[in-house]
């Protein structure tokens, strides 16, 4: 009777030996295996061929033992497994403006038509030749054209093309003198037209590729961001009244407070014209806002 019970001990060891996959060599750190019937894919097979390394884990499973660091499941348990997949992130945004060559960051809503100023602070050398890229979320935005800085007004020639999706170039040169070392300014303005992107979000303009006298300039890019929409109520009281027009004419003459939709018009500024169109939306005369 005794020999039976040793005999029969001897053989679920045996088969418990036999059942569970073994730590492969050398492995330090905690690991995970479950059976590879459930995973569509990745990690590497133990021996038994039934199970699947998924990784390390800080948890350990209901039903297992652990060895030399490493968590393995019994053949016959399906855990419950949790995924999550990170998306790629996009280019972080940074809006820095110290440099010689600069694209200052604005804001804008879907469906408008958006100036972005691209400047020179503090020349380092006099330019009468310049070239460089720009790049930009072709989702978000439309390369529709461009105007003249004041530093590039009377060089002989500028002009932009569009090199790809999402990318312009730009190029000038003057047979004249150019613009001096020292000088601050802008060389040009390219619009765009906003036609994706998400509200509150910022989206990275690049310059790129350098040339000629720019070619040793330091440069920066900015960042264009989605504005929410503005229906006019600037003092968030839920309607639109004289206080808002009053609020809008204050934000023009510097005493007062000028918020991201104060310039209800949409024409880059804010002017008397803005406090105008509110005050024809309250007296329910035609307005900018219709």
């Amino acid at each position: 009777m005794k020999l039976k019970v040793i005999y029969t001990l001897i053989g679920v060891y045996l088969l418990l030996l036999l059942w569970a996959p073994h730590p492969s060599a050398g492995m330090s750190s905690p690991s995970f295996w479950v059976p590879a019937q459930i995973l569509d894919g990745g990690g590497s097979q133990n021996s038994s061929e039934s199970f699947r390394h998924i990784g390390t884990v800080s948890q350990t499973t209901p039903i297992g033992f652990s060895n030399s660091g490493s968590f393995y499941n019994y053949a016959g348990f399906i855990p419950q497994i949790s995924t999550s997949r990170q998306l790629p992130l996009s280019e972080e945004c940074s809006e820095d403006g110290s440099w010689a060559l600069d694209i200052e960051g604005i804001k804008g809503k879907v469906g408008s038509e958006v100036l972005i100023p691209i400047r020179i602070q503090s020349a380092p050398n006099a330019v009468t030749s310049l070239g460089f890229g720009v790049s930009y979320d072709a989702i978000v935005l439309e390369y529709t054209g461009f105007e003249k800085g004041d530093l590039v007004t009377a060089f002989t020639m500028v002009d932009v093309s569009s090199s790809g999706p999402g990318k312009v170039k730009v190029a000038g040169f003057d047979t004249g003198n150019g613009f001096s070392q020292g000088k601050n300014g802008y060389v040009l303005y390219l619009k765009f037209k906003v036609i994706g992107g998400q509200e509150n979000e910022c989206y990275p303009l690049q310059l790129e590729t350098l040339k000629d006298h720019v070619a040793n300039f330091s440069k920066t890019g900015g960042c264009f961001c989605i504005s929410s929409p503005c229906n006019g109520d600037l003092n968030d009281d839920g309607e639109i009244t004289p206080l808002d027009a009053l609020t809008a004419f204050k934000c023009y003459l510097g005493t007062g407070p000028c918020s991201d939709c104060t310039d209800v018009n949409q024409d880059g500024e804010v002017t008397p014209l803005d406090a105008l169109c509110l005050f024809k939306k309250f007296l329910g005369q035609s307005s900018c806002l219709d």
